[in-house]
């Protein structure tokens, strides 16, 4: 009978490990999405999908000028680093933006470096970064 005790106590703990474990899972997941579809917006010109991802942590939407975005085309993007911290709250993502210009066929590369960060109540991650500067 004690063993029976036991038994039940640790099926709840099993459970929320197991619970924790897949919650970690998904936030990383979701983070993977958000980053790839920022740089997909940018991509296929979907400028104002890519803007809406720009959130300052303290809850204000920046003022952006993407009138850029008219006269250039991204023709690929690389992702050579992701770092999350230990919370999974906050990630810093580096990465490079091929592009040219619509009067010019040279193929130019940017640099990136971006800040993104979790809002717990939409379950969303959000960049707290420049909109890139071509």
């Amino acid at each position: 009978m004690n063993k029976l005790i036991r038994l039940i106590a640790i099926i709840p703990l099993l459970i929320l490990l197991s619970c924790s474990g897949t919650a970690e899972r998904k936030k990383l997941e979701t983070l993977n999405e958000a980053i790839d579809n920022y740089a997909y917006a940018l991509r296929w010109s979907r400028t104002e999908d890519a803007v809406s991802y720009h959130f300052n942590e303290d809850g204000e939407k920046p003022e952006i000028d993407s009138s850029i975005m008219d006269s250039i085309r991204v023709t690929g993007f690389e992702i050579t680093d992701r770092t999350v911290n230990p919370e999974q709250t906050e990630a810093t993502v580096e990465g490079k933006l091929n592009y040219y210009k619509n009067n010019s066929a040279t193929i130019r590369t940017l640099e990136f470096n971006q800040r993104w960060w979790y809002e717990d109540n939409t379950g969303k991650w959000l960049l707290d970064s420049a909109f890139p500067e071509f």
